[in-house]
């Protein structure tokens, strides 16, 4: 075994280390993408109930104004009458 094949060796002993690094890497990376996808789902789900909180919440407001429309007119009429009757 000479100079050469020692040098070959080595090569594909670094060549070997290195493909072993890169499948780490990658397999890091997806599973670094895959929680950062979950995430996400979660947070557009939050805001998604967070939407349908306020859009109950806006619809009950417009529902309640009419009412308070309604009042505020009664009262009016009231206030006029007992301004009328004193």
């Amino acid at each position: 075994m000479d100079l050469q094949d020692f040098l070959y060796i080595v090569l594909a002993l670094c060549a070997i280390l290195f493909t072993s690094f890169l499948c780490w890497f990658l397999f890091q990376i997806i599973i670094i993408v895959r929680k950062l996808n979950t995430l996400l789902n979660e947070i557009k789900a939050q805001f998604e109930r967070i939407d349908a909180s306020l859009g109950y919440m806006k619809e009950k407001f417009h529902e309640s104004s009419g009412y308070m429309q309604t009042l505020a007119e009664n009262v009016k009429a009231y206030i006029n009458r007992a301004i009328g009757r004193g």
